[in-house]
């Protein structure tokens, strides 16, 4: 398992983004790491809110995804965020979806379906994403901190206790490949 912690901060139709040079030369991973700037929505969500359950105008959302979705090459419907709930759920995505209902609440998605855009948001929290180069398996996760300041992969899953992998040994047996997988 290698951790990767480099990243370079770009522009791309005036939104800013974070890329991480190993996952960029891969060339079947196309990644981004987004901050808050960029998008529509007004103050306090201000600018570039993705999630429509915290009060923004779903008029924004929806402009600001549709931005995101532009600016990177892909089509909106295809981007699957989660409502992050700080338990152990994991959504295993098998195929290109078309439309998802929501609300999805996991805390980390993994798939090998081509063409799928997986979306984690974070606040205070860390998203982790992992990638298998030999079975292309791609998984992003929702690490959040508890009161205590101490940082969980899924409730329960302590970074200082090997959360990770136990994150992984949950997985079904298709998807685990600890040996081969690529952290940040």
């Amino acid at each position: 398992m290698n951790v990767l912690n480099r990243s370079t901060l770009k522009l791309k139709n005036n939104l800013p983004y974070f890329e991480i040079p190993e996952f960029a030369n891969l060339g079947w991973v196309r990644h981004v790491f987004l901050t808050r700037r960029g998008g529509v929505s007004l103050s306090p969500y201000d600018s570039l809110n993705l999630s429509n359950r915290n009060g923004d105008l779903e008029k924004f959302v929806l402009q600001n995804k549709n931005m995101v979705a532009k600016a990177f090459g892909f089509e909106s419907r295809r981007l699957v965020l989660l409502d992050q709930m700080q338990r152990d759920q994991i959504l295993i995505l098998k195929e290109p979806i078309s439309t998802l209902p929501p609300p999805l609440e996991y805390d980390a998605l993994i798939t090998d379906s081509t063409y799928t855009y997986l979306g984690i948001q974070a606040a205070d929290c860390l998203p982790i994403l992992m990638v298998d180069q030999k079975k292309k398996v791609i998984a992003a996760v929702h690490a959040w901190k508890a009161g205590n300041g101490s940082t969980h992969y899924s409730q329960g899953y302590r970074k200082d206790k090997g959360g990770i992998r136990l994150l992984i040994k949950r997985l079904p047996h298709r998807y685990r490949a600890v040996h081969r997988i690529l952290l940040l």
